[in-house]
């Protein structure tokens, strides 16, 4: 009977002994090579990222906000997003020592690098940031100055990080078109140059005043709805636009540029700038339908935009531009 006693504590102690192995195998891999979690992204000042062609990105914390390259306020959600990565990616397995030397080589050749700074001018962590796995549940990812990459990810989160690091300036970008003070909206112009009639120009005086003159003839209007025009501007304190579009073919770009837009819009503001939206519809594929059955030629739900004059071009949904789409019509008597 003491023998049998003996030889369950044997397996009890067998048993702890092979929990801690495996367990020890899997929290080896949590060494100085194998931390990619920066827990606090409240002490980051900057974030640079750089893919293998030479792209980049350097992210820098502003006092509320980020500016990307140093010109543009960030997209909320996007640095969100990557802070949260930042903070909770782990390791989920290391690399098969089959796989390994594929992987480093993959690495090697198609790699985003981060550079995570908290302060100065030595970053607080580097790492590289690789493909997906085969199952897109995992991310190849290396530690600067390791030469063993492992498969991380976010708990929690089924999917693949790579395209959460990416380097393309326009993608970072907070997306406005339109974003100023009430006070600061000097006039707006809508032009239609398919139809120059409908076309008008909204002029805040300041103090609920307000002027609207006719654009093809510059007739000032004398009767019309301040209430309307006062609303109208009101848009252009906040208008957005929907993704950037960067890799249309430069075709089809230049003959975006050669058509003739859909509308115009011109805001002004009182320190002398201004920014200009030219909008143009979407083609769809043949054969599309609405949501009644009738074939459409043009996507209902967004538009091309250029602004920045024609560097920047996007899509604009047509339910954010709708309120600020006004005919000249609109805000006289009604016959």
């Amino acid at each position: 009977m003491k023998n049998k006693y003996l030889y369950i504590i044997l397996l009890i102690l067998l048993a702890i002994t092979s929990y801690y192995v495996v367990n020890n195998s899997n929290t080896t891999i949590k060494g100085e090579f194998s931390n990619f979690a920066f827990a606090d992204t409240a002490s980051i000042t900057k974030i640079f990222i750089v893919d293998k062609t030479g792209e980049q990105v350097i992210l820098e914390r502003n006092k509320g906000y980020w500016k990307v390259n140093n010109k543009y306020r960030v997209r909320v959600d996007a640095i969100d997003m990557l802070l949260k990565t930042i903070k909770d990616v782990e390791v989920k397995a290391p690399v098969s020592k089959a796989a390994m030397k594929t992987q480093i080589t993959h690495i090697a050749v198609k790699s985003v690098k981060v550079e995570i700074y908290a302060g100065g001018n030595k970053p607080a962590k580097v790492y590289y940031v690789g493909g997906a796995t085969d199952d897109n549940q995992g991310t190849y990812m290396l530690i600067e100055n390791s030469t063993k990459p492992y498969i991380v990810h976010v708990p929690g989160f089924f999917g693949y990080l790579s395209t959460r690091y990416f380097t393309e300036e326009k993608l970072w970008r907070q997306s406005w078109i339109f974003r100023s003070n009430y006070a600061d909206i000097a006039s707006v112009s809508l032009d239609y140059p398919k139809d120059e009639s409908k076309g008008f120009t909204a002029v805040n005086l300041g103090n609920n005043k307000f002027e609207l003159y006719r654009n093809f003839d510059k007739q000032k209007i004398s009767i019309f709805d301040t209430i309307q025009v006062k609303l109208f501007i009101g848009n252009f304190m906040s208008i957005g636009y929907e993704a950037p579009i960067v890799n249309m073919a430069s075709e089809k770009r230049d003959s975006l540029v050669k058509a003739k837009p859909e509308k115009i819009y011109t805001v002004k503001l009182k320190n002398n700038t201004e920014q200009t939206l030219r909008l143009y519809l979407v083609k769809v594929e043949e054969g599309r339908t609405d949501t009644f059955g009738n074939e459409i030629n043009n996507d209902p739900d967004r538009l091309y935009g250029f602004y920045n004059g024609f560097k920047d071009l996007v899509t604009v949904q047509t339910l954010s531009i709708n309120p600020a789409t006004k005919e000249i019509n609109d805000f006289l008597p009604k016959k």
